[in-house]
C-alpha cells in the first residue's frame, strides 16, 4: 500500500494508503504491537513509512481522494494551518452523554465531521468544551483562535449551570467578533 502512494498508483491506492496513514499516525506503538498492525511490512518498509510519515504531514487541503474519505474520530492538526478554527461545544451537567444532542462519546453526532472538514481544507480545528466553571479559562484559551464555530442547543447553557451563564458566554462572543474573529 504505501508504495501505492509513494508511486501515484491512482486514487483507490491513495485512499487505501490515506486510510494506513492515519490508522499509523492515531495509534500508539504500543497498540500497534498488541493489534499486529503494520507486522506484515518487511522492516525497511516500515522505517520508511515512519519516515514518510513524519515528512509528509500535510500543510495545505488534502488530495482529493483523502479530502472524500469519512473520518470517526478527530484528524491529526495540519503543521502549518492558514487558520485557526474550533468548535465550542457544551455538556449539560448530568444529562446522560451531556445532552439529547450527544453521542455515546459526548460529542454532538456532527462536532467530529465538522471539525474534519475545517481540517481538510488545510486548516486546523479543535473540539472545545465550554464549561459554566471555567468561564475565564475559556475566555482566555479561545483567544488564539481566528474563528469559532458554536455547537450548543439553545436553552443548554441555562440548563444545570451557574446564573447567568448564557448571558457571560454571549457576552464573550460578541467580545470576539468585536475583535474581529469569526464566530457561526
Amino acid at each position: 500500500m504505501f508504495r501505492a502512494l509513494r508511486f501515484g498508483a491512482g486514487a483507490a491506492a491513495a485512499a487505501g494508503s490515506a486510510a494506513m496513514t492515519y490508522t499509523y499516525m492515531t495509534t500508539t506503538a504500543e497498540q500497534r504491537r498488541e493489534r499486529g498492525m503494520f507486522a506484515a511490512l518487511p522492516h525497511a518498509y516500515a522505517q520508511e513509512l515512519a519516515g514518510f510519515l513524519e515528512k509528509a504531514r500535510f500543510s495545505g487541503p488534502l488530495p482529493p481522494a483523502i479530502a472524500r474519505c469519512r473520518f470517526n474520530e478527530l484528524m491529526p492538526q495540519p503543521l502549518n494551518p492558514q487558520f485557526k478554527v474550533c468548535v465550542v461545544e457544551f455538556n449539560v451537567p448530568g444529562a446522560k452523554n451531556g445532552g439529547t444532542d450527544k453521542g455515546a462519546n459526548g460529542h454532538r453526532v456532527d462536532s467530529i465531521p465538522i471539525a474534519n472538514g475545517v481540517i481538510k481544507t488545510g486548516n486546523s480545528c479543535e473540539i472545545v468544551k465550554y464549561y459554566d466553571t471555567k468561564h475565564d479559562e475559556f475566555a482566555k484559551y479561545v483567544q488564539k483562535f481566528d474563528a469559532l464555530i458554536v455547537r450548543i442547543n439553545p436553552g443548554q447553557l441555562s440548563q444545570g449551570t451557574m446564573p447567568g451563564t448564557q448571558e457571560r458566554f454571549d457576552s464573550l462572543m460578541n467580545d470576539m467578533l468585536k475583535k474581529g474573529k469569526l464566530v457561526w
